[in-house]
């Protein structure tokens, strides 16, 4: 099993990792957990910075949904209209009780990883990516051109990218 984890994803893959027999974790765009921290006490040095027109909108239970418009500028921002469209259409609510939680991981599965950083990433820092994959997995990440969602954007480099890291 290879297991790729996206954006928040990457909170959770290692932990799975170190409780189901795993060949490999790729981590795409993706947040890393630092045993002991949550990742609001590590939050800062991820984001980009950048502001969305239409940002993402907090609700009373806790959740947190983007209007069309932002969704598309900060995670589909090079896909076609017609995908980018459809694909911040299908966004649900994100609990963001994950990120308050110190993670349970006290250290890394013994398993080899990649990281890859989109360049263009609005949600998650390609520096904070790029850091990230040489401080807590002690690898050099490999860059993809393009923002947050390159399975959407670019998938047969994606998937030229997964092989190759899978392979080596």
């Amino acid at each position: 099993v290879v297991m790729v984890g996206h954006s928040l994803a990457g909170l959770t893959i290692p932990i799975a990792a170190s409780r189901v027999r795993t060949a490999m974790t790729i981590y795409l765009c993706a947040i890393l957990p630092v045993p002991g921290l949550s990742f609001d006490a590590q939050h800062a040095d991820i984001g980009t910075g950048f502001q969305p027109s239409e940002p993402a909108i907090g609700h009373d239970d806790g959740s947190a949904s983007w209007p069309e418009r932002g969704a598309i500028e900060m995670f589909y921002q090079d896909c076609v209209p017609q995908v980018a469209q459809a694909a911040a259409r299908q966004l649900r609510p994100q609990y963001w009780k994950i990120t308050q939680e110190v993670t349970p991981l006290r250290q890394w599965p013994t398993v080899p990883a990649a990281y890859i950083v989109c360049t263009d990433d609005r949600m998650v820092s390609p520096n904070y990516g790029r850091r990230a994959a040489r401080r807590q997995l002690g690898i050099e990440p490999i860059e993809l051109p393009g923002g947050h969602s390159p399975f959407l954007s670019r998938p047969r480099v994606l998937a030229q990218a997964l092989v190759r890291a899978a392979s080596h």
